[in-house]
């Protein structure tokens, strides 16, 4: 009786690879020799040229990583590495990154119940570190530590991440470092959007495609060897991405922008996890914010109207005079200087004091 049923299994595995295998040749033939302009064809969405850049990375470091033998990009205090979830993502254990992969210092991952621990997504605004740093050491030298709370701030800021890449990075990695807080520096251009660039390192350099995963990933990471390599594959992918689209229409942008609110909202409601926001604005003159920039701060705004979403739009603590007297670097409308970061920092921790009670206690 046994062995039958065990030649029964073996056969019925036989069975399934045989028809994975012929189902993978058939496809292969297909779109190879039959429709080249097949949805399953590598090549239609590889970018090439200019439009190989990372979405709001900028080509410098696109054409960086590329040069470099080792497919990294290098900087003094890191390297960013291939990703498949988010495009790009930190070296972990190099110069200020730690293991896990974030910006500066290192906790374990096993919480104390006394600590109140507070995970931090952003971009370069929020990379620098200066701020979380600041932010810390407030916390945990006010009367909100004197009952032997601990408050511990996780860097998960990158470089020219956006929205999407928080939600996606909250679903798959954040949500593990059991946050009490998720705290979320925007700055105005996080509403831009990249649909779904996988980027692969080959021996002739970097090589990117943008696949229409974004509703899949939303489900669960995609394998980057499979869509790269399978047939198969793309065909199961792109076919539930089809099933998921809105009736068979389109989606707008800012519907796609929306979800991903929407998915860092729910997982916060979900899991009992404060969640705040703060809005940086632009170092410069009112009268030089673009129809674009202002266009980013309403939606910033709208999509953050969610009951528990807490608003800190710095627009409204810091003059038009105060804020290009922060200026960073001649000709930079985004990055504050140091002085200004410690005012923001400031900031953030009178407005988590006032708020204690809603947020922390």
């Amino acid at each position: 009786m046994i062995k039958q049923i065990f030649f029964w299994f073996i056969l019925s595995i036989l069975i399934l690879v045989s028809l994975l295998v012929i189902s993978e040749l058939a496809l292969a033939g297909y779109v190879k020799f039959i429709n080249l302009k097949s949805k399953l064809n590598l090549d239609s969405y590889k970018l090439k040229g200019r439009a190989a850049n990372l979405e709001g990375v900028g080509e410098k470091v696109f054409l960086e990583m590329d040069r470099n033998r080792d497919g990294f990009f290098k900087n003094n205090d890191y390297l960013y590495r291939p990703s498949a979830l988010f495009g790009y993502e930190y070296e972990p254990n190099l110069g200020k990154i730690n293991s896990f992969g974030l910006v500066g210092k290192e906790y374990q991952l096993k919480k104390d119940k006394d600590t109140y621990r507070i995970l931090l997504l952003g971009d370069s605004i929020a990379a620098t570190d200066l701020e979380r740093t600041i932010l810390e050491e407030r916390l945990n030298s006010s009367f909100l530590s004197q009952s032997g709370r601990n408050f511990e701030i996780w860097n998960a800021a990158v470089p020219s991440w956006g929205v999407k890449k928080y939600a996606l990075f909250l679903k798959y990695k954040g949500i593990k470092y059991h946050p009490d807080m998720v705290l979320i520096f925007f700055c105005l251009n996080d509403v831009g959007l990249d649909e779904g660039i996988v980027i692969y390192r080959t021996k002739n350099g970097l090589t990117s495609y943008n696949f229409p995963n974004s509703g899949f990933t939303k489900i669960m990471p995609i394998n980057p060897l499979l869509l790269r390599r399978s047939y198969l594959y793309r065909l199961v992918v792109f076919s539930i991405e089809g099933y998921l689209g809105n009736g068979g229409r389109p989606k707008s942008r800012k519907e796609k922008i929306y979800e991903y609110f929407k998915m860092i909202s729910d997982i916060c409601k979900k899991k009992d996890i404060a969640l705040v926001g703060v809005i940086y604005p632009l170092v410069i003159r009112n009268n030089q914010y673009s129809r674009a920039d202002l266009r980013s701060h309403g939606l910033l705004l709208d999509f953050t109207k969610d009951s528990n979403w807490k608003i800190i739009d710095l627009h409204d603590y810091l003059s038009e005079s105060e804020r290009v007297s922060y200026q960073g670097e001649p000709g930079d409308e985004i990055h504050f200087n140091p002085q200004g970061k410690r005012r923001i920092a400031e900031i953030v921790f009178n407005y988590l004091l006032e708020n204690k009670k809603q947020l922390i206690d």
